[in-house]
């Protein structure tokens, strides 16, 4: 009698188990999805020049403010490099009156995969430093940040969860 009572909950606790795995595994799907239709996303930023070359200019400008270096060479697309060039000239300008430094921004000709969606990656120290400004870096940057709230906007708190500070 009370080998069967065990066994019933030891069967009830393990059906419990595997329908929260399968609930956390379809949270994690649906997760996975948003995410992949993020990625195709951003290679569409490209697209529009204006707005591109802002976000090229900005990520430079933010590049050398990370590095506090007077020698950066940017890596960029090879179809970006006069976007990237034009950008260069105007953040380190930016940076020059901003820190009162000089800064010498040089583009790469070694650049990045076509395959890539955009960005550029800056490096000084003769290399020994880098800066991933890509897309797809800066996309990760916000999945890992922002994964708590996706999580909650799309599935509502845990119901387990007691405290929420």
């Amino acid at each position: 009698m009370k080998q069967a009572e065990v066994q019933k909950r030891i069967a009830q606790s393990n059906h419990i188990n595997k329908a929260r795995l399968r609930v956390l595994q379809e949270r994690q799907q649906a997760l996975d999805v948003l995410f992949e239709e993020s990625q195709h996303k951003i290679h569409e930023i490209s697209a529009d020049q204006d707005k591109y070359a802002s976000l090229i200019e900005n990520l430079i400008l933010q590049g050398l403010y990370s590095l506090m270096e007077t020698d950066v060479v940017v890596r960029c697309r090879e179809a970006d490099a006069e976007i990237a060039q034009f950008a260069a000239e105007r953040a380190s300008q930016q940076y020059q009156e901003t820190l009162k430094a000089e800064c010498n921004v040089t583009v790469s000709d070694n650049y990045l995969p076509a395959s890539t969606a955009g960005g550029v990656i800056l490096s000084g120290y003769e290399g020994k430093i880098t800066v991933d400004n890509t897309l797809e870096a800066r996309l990760n940057i916000v999945k890992e940040q922002m994964l708590p709230h996706l999580r909650v906007a799309l599935f509502g708190h845990s119901p387990n969860r007691k405290f929420f500070n």
